[in-house]
């Protein structure tokens, strides 16, 4: 994140915003959100602050599937970061983290968007709020060349449209360019502790570039031991290497490491165990591959956005047709 105020107290104002970033990996929601609530209270005008929060409710609804409850703040906390950039672009036009902040506020809505609303219909318009995001961060990288951070958006968003979209809209050539603008941001460093790596790695699971996701996000499980989010990436590389010992017990040590709260939330169980049905399929015991799947499609979701409890459910659908026969 950056830096805050420029006085006295900006390394002490400093440290509390990476201690929120780290709190948002380790899914400690409420918390962040409490500690964040205090520092903007000190702080009302800071445009960091208001885009951190916006990271802290995209994070939270994606994790735990609850698009519905927090629907409105997610979006309109995304128009408190662009309103807040503009008022820092109106004194400064060459301000590369504001135009990061609302470049990638956008970013973040036409993703959301594309969850809830689908892509169909609104093909043009979630396009034209992703490129107005584009916009922003390409000009902050000429701005400032040295500012990474915004290499995370831009490559994600040209490798997710080569992936997603048809011929005019994307292109092979996007996919490449967008890998190499991640490895970029990596070899550079950016602001947000993992966030290039954890983004780069997913794409390189796509890419079944399996041995270079563990080994970039190997480091971050070190240091962040409760957090799902690189825990996650290195049992599935090592599930589609076929090396299922380990990936079982990297899904037993997420599974372990679940608070009370989280083992109550039908959702964030059936993310993993969806994984160690499968894990039993692959090792040939389908009566308990079959008794999973049929637990988590028995689970009550309630509260759960209907976008996200059907692209996890595939899977689990998928495993019930195969294990269950």
């Amino acid at each position: 994140m950056a830096l805050g105020p420029a006085n006295a107290f900006a390394q002490s104002y400093q440290s509390v915003v990476n201690d929120i970033s780290d709190l948002i990996l380790i899914h400690r929601y409420p918390e962040a959100q409490a500690r964040l609530n205090a520092l903007q209270r000190q702080y009302p005008a800071a445009t960091d602050l208001q885009f951190q929060e916006l990271v802290l409710l995209f994070t939270w609804i994606d994790d735990y599937g609850i698009a519905d409850s927090l629907n409105r703040a997610f979006r309109s906390k995304v128009d408190a970061v662009v309103t807040s950039a503009n008022r820092d672009l109106a004194r400064n036009p060459n301000d590369a983290r504001a135009l990061f902040y609302k470049g990638s506020a956008l970013a973040y809505r036409a993703l959301y968007r594309s969850y809830v609303e689908g892509i169909g219909r609104n093909i043009g318009s979630l396009l034209s709020d992703a490129s107005t995001g584009m916009e922003a961060l390409e000009k902050a990288r000429v701005v400032d060349p040295t500012f990474a951070d915004p290499l995370i958006a831009i490559g994600k968003y040209k490798h997710w449209k080569s992936k997603k979209l048809p011929w005019p809209f994307a292109t092979a050539q996007e996919g490449r360019d967008g890998i190499r603008m991640l490895e970029q941001a990596v070899r550079m460093g950016v602001l947000s502790d993992g966030g290039a790596e954890q983004t780069l790695a997913w794409i390189y699971m796509s890419e079944r570039r399996y041995d270079d996701a563990i080994a970039l996000v190997q480091p971050y499980v070190a240091k962040y031991p409760a957090s799902r989010f690189f825990l996650e990436i290195v049992a599935r590389a090592y599930q589609e290497k076929g090396d299922y010992v380990r990936a079982g017990a990297l899904f037993g040590r997420i599974m372990n490491g679940l608070s009370p709260d989280e083992r109550a939330r039908p959702f964030v169980v059936m993310k993993y165990e969806r994984w160690i049905a499968k894990l039993r399929l692959q090792q040939g015991r389908r009566d308990e591959a079959c008794e999973i799947a049929r637990k988590l499609r028995s689970l009550n979701y309630a509260g759960v956005h209907r976008d996200w409890l059907d692209r996890k459910m595939e899977e689990v659908h998928r495993i019930e047709r195969q294990a269950c026969r």
